[in-house]
């Protein structure tokens, strides 16, 4: 299976379809871990990066200090799909974490990464629309991540 072949170049792209330990830029925070003496090198989490944005800062904190952030395959955590968030933004807020994103970056890595971020999340979203469109998979959620995406950059908010 060519996605989960390793040194793939998909591994490099999907760290997570990986079957061994692999270091990655930033880890999505459902679950991260580390040693008490390493979170307190870090420091506090940023409050400004409240909800959607303190792991991404955390772990490029964590860069700066040249502490490796890793995914681990094996480790597992049962995430039931944003139900506490959900309920308190009626929905997944992709406006939210379209903004909370480009925030963190441009104050942690400055506007050109944001820039470059900004254009590789596109290209992930358009391209997640066209395969699931040729599976005859629903693409709702993928164009409201585009859209947001795309008001985020022009300073828009609304859905």
């Amino acid at each position: 299976n060519l996605w989960k072949a390793e040194g793939c170049w998909l591994a490099a792209v999907d760290p997570w379809r990986r079957n061994k330990a692999t270091r990655v830029g930033w880890a999505v925070g459902c679950a991260l871990a580390a040693r008490t003496d390493t979170l307190k090198r870090l420091g506090p989490f940023d409050e400004r990066a409240f909800m959607y944005a303190e792991d991404l800062d955390l772990c490029l904190r964590a860069a700066d200090l040249r502490i490796e952030t890793w995914f681990w395959p094996y480790a597992r955590v049962l995430h039931h799909e944003a139900h506490a968030s959900s309920a308190a933004f009626g929905g997944e807020p992709v406006e939210l974490l379209a903004e909370r994103r480009r925030s963190v970056l441009e104050e942690r890595r400055g506007p050109a990464a944001r820039d470059r971020d900004d254009l590789i999340q596109a290209a992930t979203f358009a391209n997640r629309i066209a395969l699931k469109t040729l599976l005859g998979r629903p693409v709702l959620r993928e164009k409201s991540q585009l859209r947001a995406l795309l008001r985020a950059r022009r300073g828009r908010r609304g859905r």
